[in-house]
């Protein structure tokens, strides 16, 4: 197997392969592999481009169970604070987003008490939408996945929408706004043009679980990669 490209993706492909008994040749243009994972300084500061922080790398967590179950159990993550990974700061309003997706609604709930019901409705909305990705990662077949839509009637009405769109029937409040689209940057699109589901499926992402960072940065992960494909 020959694998072009060596950033995480690459690694991945190419550890999987090596580890089912192929023979792999991994080709990589720079100066080394790694990809995204390779940090570098500027000065005395140190700089991971690829990972600001993940979620699920705790117990139990999908990412945690990918590293095993490719045998790297050496990579490990440390926790960020679950009071406040995220630090939303706009002109007059600030908010923490953390772990517990109880805590980013209770915090909005406090700061705009006049929009409490509207809070609620879409929490209930973005609930919804972590009970579909359930879904979707226990069945692969499609039957299954559309009936198990049909009891989610607010994802077969928000289905094709963007996040403006989604924001707007339910809130009114332009900082209210700003903190729920705040972590459109993960995307690299502004509201208008994202997917309004897909934003909510990266607030869950982090608000779940929590955010990790690598210990020892993420040139730890990638030596890990590179020294089990070796092997």
């Amino acid at each position: 197997v020959i694998v072009i490209g060596s950033g995480i993706g690459g690694l991945t492909a190419a550890l999987t392969v090596a580890r089912k008994g192929r023979s792999v040749l991994m080709l990589e243009a720079g100066k080394k592999f790694g990809g995204y994972l390779n940090p570098f300084k500027r000065g005395k500061f140190h700089f991971d481009p690829g990972l600001h922080y993940v979620g699920e790398a705790g117990p139990g967590g999908r990412l945690r169970r990918l590293f095993d179950g490719l045998g790297l159990e050496e990579v490990q993550f440390n926790e960020m604070s679950p009071e406040g990974f995220d630090w939303y700061v706009f002109p007059d309003y600030e908010v923490k987003l953390g772990r517990g997706l109880h805590l980013f609604r209770d915090r909005l709930m406090r700061d705009f008490p006049r929009e409490e019901k509207n809070i609620l409705r879409f929490f209930h909305l973005v609930e919804e939408v972590d009970r579909a990705f359930s879904l979707m990662y226990k069945f692969s077949n499609p039957l299954v996945l559309a009936r198990g839509a049909l009891t989610l009637p607010s994802l077969l009405r928000w289905g094709r929408s963007t996040l403006k769109e989604i924001m707007d029937h339910y809130f009114t409040h332009p900082n209210l706004k700003a903190a729920i689209a705040a972590p459109c940057g993960d995307i690299g699109l502004p509201p208008s043009r994202m997917h309004g589901l897909v934003h909510l499926g990266v607030i869950l992402h982090y608000a779940t679980r929590g955010g990790y960072f690598p210990k020892g940065g993420t040139d730890k992960i990638r030596d890990s990669f590179v020294s089990a494909i070796q092997s």
